[in-house]
């Protein structure tokens, strides 16, 4: 398995129980540890949708993911406009939102006249108009007026709230157009997990540890020279117990690499690709800082 691939069993609840944050701001889903530590970029990128849809159904509502855009002349007056296309991430259902939009040339250039009509997809809006306000709610930089068919396709990265469109033939109101914000106090809600310990016969030890538990979690060895708050240290907890040494069959013959693995708990009842899934992380970490050659497993 390679560090780039994740089990396909990876869920919130199992991202939470690591002790990750989970929450969507501004429309992007955030993965972090609760030491502020960036998260493994591929958690997010590889099982986004996935995770995305596992929250919604949880929270018990619905999000748009934009598509693709249009722009063409509307109603009896036949005003310009820019129409955004949307996909509902439960139902699958269509929906779209419209907003003023210029479809004409605003001076001479060497492509046209002033008042030409603008290629296919091309538009420009009015400097405070509904379209820039909804652009700059979505905290992507602004753009030149004239240039935003341009960059349509930074939508595509983030998720929207849904609207009740039962009676609006599936049109969405574009004022009320704006990203998804889902706290990370919901999503624990959600998931019914609590910064309260369960009760249990843990126990800490002034020893080596050999029990994980929820007021500290392992740490990575001294001789690594990992941070504290290192992916390989912080997201490991539980009632677990370290039964053996864990190697990888002299595939690192490595003294960091033998002490970052002995030092990872066994789970009584862990997945073995999750197993292989932390040990991948810890292998990225000592590529990262060049204590062993990426390429070899």
């Amino acid at each position: 398995m390679s560090f780039n691939s994740a089990p396909g069993n990876l869920s919130v609840a199992v991202l939470l129980d690591w002790g990750y944050s989970v929450s969507i701001e501004s429309g992007h889903l955030i993965i972090n540890p609760n030491n502020n530590m960036p998260c493994v970029k591929h958690l997010i990128n590889s099982h986004k949708l996935k995770l995305m849809v596992e929250i919604l159904q949880k929270i018990g509502q619905d999000a748009l993911t934009f598509h693709s855009h249009s722009a063409s002349r509307y109603g009896p007056t036949l005003a310009g406009g820019v129409t955004l296309q949307f996909t509902h991430v439960l139902t699958g259902c269509e929906a779209y939102a419209i907003f003023n939009a210029n479809l004409t040339r605003s001076r001479n250039t060497k492509n046209g006249r002033s008042g030409d009509p603008l290629p296919t997809k091309q538009f420009r809006v009015a400097k405070h108009s509904r379209f820039c306000k909804f652009w700059a709610s979505t905290g992507l930089p602004p753009r030149k007026l004239s240039s935003y068919y341009e960059y349509m396709g930074k939508l595509k990265a983030l998720f929207f709230e849904s609207q009740d469109i039962s009676n609006s033939n599936d049109r969405l109101k574009s004022s009320l157009l704006k990203p998804l914000q889902i706290s990370y106090q919901e999503v624990k809600e959600a998931f019914v997990f609590s910064d309260s310990p369960p009760t249990s016969n843990r126990q800490c030890t002034d020893k080596q540890p050999t029990v994980a538990t929820d007021k500290k979690t392992l740490q990575p060895s001294k001789t690594l020279g990992l941070h504290a708050n290192s992916a390989a240290g912080s997201i490991y907890y539980g009632n677990t117990v370290i039964r053996e040494k864990v190697t990888r069959g002299n595939v690192y013959p490595i003294n960091d690499l033998d002490n970052a693995i002995s030092s990872i708990p066994i789970y009584e009842y862990e997945d073995p690709e999750i197993r292989e899934f932390i040990i991948d992380i810890v292998l990225a970490e000592l590529e990262e800082q060049g204590s062993c050659k990426p390429g070899l497993v």
